[in-house]
């Protein structure tokens, strides 16, 4: 007859060599997780509301400029111009998609209707169509005209779409625009306010 041979069962490893069983612990139960489940975004903003609640955070909010206050205050022509007027283009050109996204916010609208009106608000057409439109009433001064001439002269590198001269032309009209705004934006944000007005960006009497 066949030998039947008893093989006792082989201990887990975590136990094998003299380690105590823990206990409690018991088979078929989950042993505890060691880690500590990590606090939600939302709970840690809700713990920090209830330590600073006397701390008025929307009092505290700062606009674009006056974050940049103590150092553009006192600051003159000779000063800014110290800056390229491509640099003075790179700001002016969020200073006005910022004022074109504010004009287009009230009344509500689809967030496509958004998207589509201030993309055709920043073009470089719709800006050259704004300066000459501003050139045509004589709304500029002399000396913002001779702003318009200094950006014209740092236009850098034209993007492919702008080849050929009447497209050279869009985008140095374009970019002598942003040119300015950025200028008046650091030095005159009042008389920024009504060229934003006289563009469309601006009810009357509103303050940006």
């Amino acid at each position: 007859p066949r030998r039947l041979v008893h093989t006792p069962r082989r201990r887990s490893t975590c136990f094998a060599k003299g380690v105590s069983k823990p206990s409690g612990a018991s088979q078929g139960t989950p042993s505890p997780k060691l880690t500590r489940r990590q606090p939600s975004l939302r709970e840690e903003n809700r713990k920090y509301r209830e330590q600073h609640a006397d701390i008025h955070i929307v009092d505290s909010v700062l606009s674009p400029r006056e974050m940049l206050q103590d150092k553009i205050d006192g600051m003159t022509d000779i000063q800014v111009r110290q800056w390229t007027p491509l640099a003075l283009s790179f700001l002016g050109d969020c200073v006005w998609e910022l004022h074109a996204r504010q004009a287009y916010f009230f009344p509500r609208k689809h967030h496509k209707i958004y998207h589509n009106k201030v993309r055709e608000a920043i073009t470089a057409e719709a800006q050259a169509e704004c300066l000459d439109d501003l050139l045509r009433e004589e709304f500029l001064t002399h000396e913002e005209k001779c702003l318009l001439k200094w950006g014209r002269g740092g236009t850098g590198s034209i993007p492919p779409r702008f080849k050929g001269k009447k497209g050279r032309e869009v985008y140095t009209k374009a970019t002598s625009i942003e040119c300015l705004v950025g200028y008046l934006y650091i030095l005159d944000p009042s008389r920024l306010k009504t060229i934003m007005e006289f563009v469309g960006f601006l009810p009357e009497g509103c303050s940006s």
